[in-house]
């Protein structure tokens, strides 16, 4: 149901039409004020009383339908602009590509643009770029890749947002020396990355534990004079960890601390993790202590780790564990598979079967057997990280 005033535009139009033959003006205003039904009455008002649209007709409405999300609406007038023999320019393909690309239509969004690509049409910056970062979310990095260098290939010059679409999608799949690669690309092209850019490389490189390079992109992006993210901050430290340097991903959360960016309850897990493999329980609890005075509350994750030190500790400390457990609980912390079987590896199987009776705990994860050769290297890293 069209309101009132949409009503009256509509009827307004069909006379206007048959003695006038002009109401492009008025179809922009209808589709500025989001009235889409109303500009599509009007489009087809305009069919009806002989007054034939042109490309500009169509594509407004088009956009109209692409604006909000309505990827069948806007193919539909698509073909039916082809099918009336109206050249299409690439005005509505742009719209229909991005609107398959913001819906996560990514095999949609492709076909548009080779059929754009088919009637000797060029994407612009925007479309894809849009495209690129649809590929990205959908972790499709080769194809990601595919259309950055298609789109060079067209002459079209990548902007700051094609070049971090592209460095998240390979970041996010671990590629990181695909990431890197591309950031330093960007770079060389005089194009200055943002903060998401260098993040997407971190993290890639957090990934694969390579604490040296990101490091070294953090100190990069420190040094372009870059508001830092507590993300990244908090992936190289979780790099550091689990190349088991417990002291530089302290020197980085130092760091951090000195920069002004507040640590959330990730950044102090992965600061407390390598100290938890090597039964360094003192120090976990230590961190602990920090993260409570900044008012912030231990989960689930950091209870597996702090469960992890106990029982990787020499004794191990199993009531210790116990009262962590009990204090998680009080707190309201929903346990998960680890940490029931970080407790159970900690308080032995007939001790948690007591504490399963009486709090009600799920059963932990099955341990998987292990042949002694798998116990010696497992006793020998151990002792090495306890050095």
């Amino acid at each position: 149901m069209l309101c009132d005033t949409s009503a009256r535009i509509v009827s307004k139009f069909k006379f206007r039409f048959r003695f006038e033959g002009s109401a492009f003006s008025d179809l922009d205003r209808l589709v500025e004020g989001d009235d889409v039904d109303a500009a599509e009455s009007t489009l087809r008002a305009m069919i009806d009383s002989g007054c034939a649209p042109n490309v500009i007709s169509y594509s407004t409405v088009i956009h109209a339908c692409a604006r909000q999300g309505d990827v069948e609406r806007a193919h539909s007038w698509l073909e039916k602009m082809l099918a009336a023999g109206i050249e299409a320019n690439a005005l509505p393909y742009n719209s229909l590509i991005c609107a398959c690309a913001k819906t996560g239509k990514v095999d949609l969004a492709s076909h548009w643009l080779e059929k754009m690509q088919a009637a000797k049409l060029s994407g612009n910056v925007n479309t894809y770029s849009v495209l690129i970062d649809c590929c990205a979310k959908a972790n499709d990095f080769e194809r990601a890749e595919k259309w950055f260098m298609q789109m060079e290939e067209e002459g079209v010059e990548p902007n700051v947002v094609s070049y971090s679409s592209l460095i998240n999608a390979c970041g996010k799949n671990g590629e990181a020396a695909r990431a890197e690669g591309w950031l330093r690309k960007m770079l060389e092209k005089g194009i200055k990355p943002t903060a998401a850019s260098y993040s997407s490389v971190i993290d890639a490189c957090a990934k694969v534990a390579d604490a040296e390079r990101a490091e070294f992109w953090l100190s990069h992006m420190l040094d372009a004079g870059l508001e830092p993210e507590v993300v990244s901050f908090s992936a190289v430290i979780d790099a550091c960890g689990k190349a088991g340097n417990a002291d530089q991903a302290q020197v980085v959360f130092e760091k951090m601390l000195a920069c002004g960016v507040k640590p959330t309850i990730v950044t102090y897990t992965s600061l407390a993790r390598p100290w938890a493999r090597r039964g360094n329980f003192a120090r976990v609890e230590e961190i602990q202590n920090e993260l409570l005075k900044r008012h912030l509350s231990p989960n689930e994750y950091f209870l597996n780790v702090l469960l992890t030190a106990y029982t990787h500790a020499t004794p191990r400390q199993p009531i210790r564990a116990e009262v962590a457990l009990r204090e998680a609980l009080k707190r309201g912390v929903k346990l998960n598979e680890f940490v029931v079987t970080s407790l159970e590896r900690c308080v032995g199987r007939d001790r948690y079967n007591v504490l399963q009776a009486e709090l009600g705990l799920c059963d932990p994860k099955p341990r998987v057997p292990i042949s002694k050769w798998q116990q010696s290297s497992a006793g020998a890293h151990r002792s090495k990280l306890q050095r």
